[in-house]
């Protein structure tokens, strides 16, 4: 409990703002237990006698988000009940106080004034001021969308689609083989990297071809030589001695062979 001083019923005097100032710090570490992510602010409107009670108001922030906002609706109060009736949760705003004696809170909560995402609609607006962005909910939140987005085929799947603030805009794909080009990318060409493989295979393939001939050609022609020295050995094996043994006789037209007397038996010449 607390002594109530009569300088409380002005919210600006001294000891209120210093009283105030402990509260908001203990109250917001407390409101920001419930929901870290869109606490806003404690305020205190007034300090009643009775010892003291202090009227205050915590402050929550609709996210873009709808899960968020049914948690807001549905299950803020009874977290923030949870907390403040746990005793806890006021020990260091009891020492903050001179060990003053900390009795439950009362949590009144506000009327609903968004009770879903599309009740944020009125409040969402694109930051920026491109040509054809719309707000529009994806995955249970308000999102800018660009034309890029809303079509995905705007390059032809064959370039990078821009929002820029004229409208969209495609940065088509380009490579050493081939590129796109075109205001949506439409158009097509090869590259120069394309004719640069083409006119190599042909070259290769051109020496190939010769290369092929010309050993047509030496094989052709060790095979040609092979064959003749086949056909002159043929002659090379025979001796034919043409030379005069003995007289002729030109009447008779043939050659005297002449048997020596004291050659062996069984040869002759």
């Amino acid at each position: 409990m607390m002594v109530y001083l009569t300088k409380y019923n002005d919210v600006n005097s001294t000891e209120s703002k210093k009283l105030i100032s402990i509260l908001k710090r203990e109250l917001s570490i407390l409101c920001k237990r419930a929901d870290a992510q869109n606490f806003k602010d404690v305020q205190i409107h007034r300090l009643k006698n009775g010892s003291v009670i202090a009227e205050s108001i915590a402050v929550y922030n609709y996210p873009n988000n709808n899960s968020q906002i049914m948690f807001l609706n549905n299950d803020l109060g009874p977290t923030l009940e949870k907390i403040f009736n746990d005793s806890d949760s006021f020990k260091n705003l009891s020492i903050a106080l001179g060990n003053a004696s900390i009795q439950n809170a009362e949590i009144t909560m506000g009327t609903v004034e968004i009770s879903d995402i599309s009740d944020l609609h009125p409040f969402v607006q694109c930051t920026v001021n491109f040509a054809n962005f719309t707000v529009e909910i994806e995955d249970g939140a308000w999102v800018c969308v660009g034309s890029c987005k809303k079509d995905p085929n705007f390059c032809n799947q064959q370039g990078e689609c821009q929002n820029e603030i004229n409208g969209p805009q495609c940065n088509c794909y380009s490579s050493y083989f081939e590129k796109y080009y075109g205001a949506q990318c439409e158009l097509y060409s090869r590259g120069a990297g394309f004719y640069a493989v083409l006119f190599g295979c042909l070259v290769a393939f051109a020496l190939l071809i010769i290369v092929s001939a010309v050993m047509l050609v030496v094989l052709y022609r060790a095979k040609s030589r092979t064959s003749s020295k086949k056909r002159l050995s043929l002659f090379d094996d025979d001796f034919f001695d043409f030379t005069s043994r003995g007289s002729i006789d030109r009447g008779y037209g043939h050659q005297n062979f002449s048997v020596r007397e004291d050659s062996e038996s069984g040869s002759f010449r």
